[in-house]
């Protein structure tokens, strides 16, 4: 970070963006003091050593289009002075993520709770929380009437009234569009009792949905955004209901469904239809049945997928004596015909080893997909492996006996982890 009074360059194009101490100063006229820039974007970083005083927020010039920090536990203080100077200044974009090494630390109080200061900032457009307390609006709060993007990451929901704050946030934000809830928790009650937790989504104009929680929230979507389109599922063995969440995103074109670790069958009889579904994107362990019939469910309810991306957890992590083997038997139970797959086009597995239920869905989607134009395959082993030789002779007899010798394959060797979908995070690069 620089002195407060070193000039800070500005990119030709966009808002400029500095370091807080820099704060895009530049050189008053006559040498005395320094004036701002307009259209700062100002970011705090682990990596800055101090943080900003309300005085230096008060001078920057307005607006400021955004303004993003990570707050240790020595700057936690700073928050409440901050959002006066920022919500005069008409900041658009703010992201509050608190030191979550600290949180819980002794010398700290055991959660951050945000000042209540920060539902004055009316003009936000982009609102990220991470590790800390979800705050309770002050009286006669209206919302934000531009927000259009809501993350909660890591953020603590109080038993009593918390999921409430969320859904009175989610309803008070008219033109929400994006909305991501990343590993929130819900304070423990020594006697829970299941209707404290319960509050719903409500909110017409959402296109996006993150939902990733090992834990009942209470979360649910009672009305079905009409128009969203994209949705990540990640809910493990919540007691959450899947049945519930899937008709809540009925309308989605895009899915990334996580299935890899249920104990049960969660998507067992769900008859809905997914009829805008185009692209999935799932991960998976063949190793467990449970798994495996959510993933043969989910195909059958979504007829006119065209890119299908498969990420397999090696099943030699399944921690199971006597491993889940896929029977024909299951296949046929499955539902899946040979319309089920009539749009398929392209296909992506990962993670794959020669494993005999892997193998078999893959010949399985091969026998019933006549569309498909791309066929690829990414084995968790290196080139000179017998396994990985015994797997590429296997997959050649399934292409020759495909239904679509005219698809592309392509075989490839893991180098790194399949990227997860890229969401807002609180510093982008």
């Amino acid at each position: 970070c620089r002195s407060p009074r070193t000039s800070s360059t500005s990119s030709s194009r966009g808002s400029p963006s500095t370091c807080w101490s820099a704060l895009a100063a530049s050189p008053a006229r006559g040498g005395a003091g320094w004036e701002s820039v307009r259209y700062l974007d100002i970011r705090l970083g682990w990596g800055c050593r101090g943080a900003p005083s309300a005085r230096d927020l008060w001078r920057c010039a307005a607006p400021v289009v955004g303004f993003r920090a990570c707050v240790h536990a020595r700057h936690f203080h700073h928050l409440p002075t901050w959002f006066p100077a920022l919500a005069s200044k008409g900041v658009r974009e703010l992201a509050i993520e608190c030191d979550g090494v600290r949180r819980g630390h002794p010398d700290t109080p055991p959660y951050w709770v945000i000042d209540q200061g920060l539902f004055s900032c009316a003009a936000l457009a982009v609102l990220h929380l991470e590790d800390c307390d979800m705050p309770l609006a002050p009286p006669g709060f209206r919302g934000f009437p531009s927000l259009v993007s809501l993350t909660l990451r890591g953020v603590t929901l109080p038993a009593e009234g918390g999921g409430a704050r969320v859904e009175h946030l989610v309803a008070a934000a008219p033109l929400l569009a994006e909305l991501r809830l990343d590993d929130v928790d819900v304070e423990e009650l020594e006697d829970p009792t299941p209707p404290l937790y319960m509050w719903a989504v409500r909110a017409p104009r959402l296109r996006v949905l993150k939902m990733a929680t090992r834990l009942d929230i209470g979360c649910r979507i009672p009305e079905e955004p009409p128009l969203l389109e994209e949705a990540y599922i990640d809910i493990g063995n919540s007691l959450m209901s899947f049945h519930e969440i899937f008709r809540g995103i009925i309308t989605v074109r895009k899915l990334w469904f996580n299935i890899h670790e249920f104990n049960e069958y969660p998507l067992e009889g769900i008859s809905c239809k997914f009829d805008n579904l185009r692209e999935v994107h799932v991960t998976t362990n063949f190793g467990q049945q449970p798994s495996t019939m959510s993933l043969f469910s989910l195909l059958r309810c979504a007829p006119y997928i065209e890119d299908l991306s498969i990420e397999a957890e090696d099943i030699s992590f399944s921690h199971r004596d006597d491993p889940y083997e896929i029977e024909e038997d299951d296949f046929i139970s499955s539902g899946i015909n040979e319309n089920s797959f009539s749009s398929l086009k392209y296909v992506s597995l990962s993670g794959i080893t020669y494993s005999s239920n892997q193998l078999r869905f893959m010949k399985f989607l091969l026998s019933k997909t006549e569309s498909l134009q791309s066929f690829a395959v990414t084995f968790l082993y290196s080139k000179s492996n017998k396994e990985y030789v015994k797997a590429c002779r296997v997959l050649r007899a399934f292409r020759r006996a495909s239904a679509s010798p005219q698809a592309r394959f392509e075989v490839r060797l893991w180098d790194k982890p399949t990227p997860r979908p890229s969401f807002f995070s609180c510093l982008p690069p």
